[in-house]
């Protein structure tokens, strides 16, 4: 992808200089600047600036819609999708299972930051959830945190 993209930018840029032949070749600038355009995305800087349980939420949401082929979920099957994935952890003794109520502040939080769209609060357990960031992302970003492998393991799997 990011070769594609940098090969447009290439395509580009050769259509702008002089020469009108429409052969541009890429070079590391190109492929530079592809890489700064898709990884400088402001979902992807402001999933970054999350705390960790609110990252574990948006990972139990892909989780979620990936199992359910389904877009949309309330906050009463992905506090369960939260619990089965924490099961399935070998050593559970380092990882918590949130609480309902931090799971619906984090669900709060991310709806007032877009990533994701929510119902108000006062619907609670069944308040739905549509995620609204590329899934890939948040694997992406889950891969990077140390902390949360054992996450990255579940959704790669």
């Amino acid at each position: 992808e990011l070769c594609r993209r940098g090969a447009e930018i290439a395509a580009e840029n050769s259509e702008r200089s002089a020469n009108s032949d429409g052969v541009g070749v890429v070079n590391i600038r190109n492929i530079d600047c592809a890489i700064k355009e898709m990884f400088g995305a402001s979902h992807l800087k402001l999933i970054q600036a999350c705390s960790q349980l609110e990252i574990m939420m948006l990972g139990f949401l892909v989780l979620e819609m990936r199992s359910s082929g389904t877009f949309e979920t309330t906050l009463e099957r992905l506090v369960s999708r939260a619990k089965q994935s924490v099961g399935m952890i070998p050593d559970k003794s380092q990882h918590f299972s949130p609480s309902i109520a931090e799971m619906s502040n984090a669900v709060t939080q991310l709806s007032r930051m877009r990533i994701i769209i929510a119902d108000p609060a006062w619907r609670h357990r069944q308040r739905k959830i549509v995620i609204n960031v590329p899934g890939e992302d948040i694997t992406h970003i889950i891969s990077s945190i140390e902390d949360l492998k054992w996450m990255h393991k579940v959704l790669t799997s």
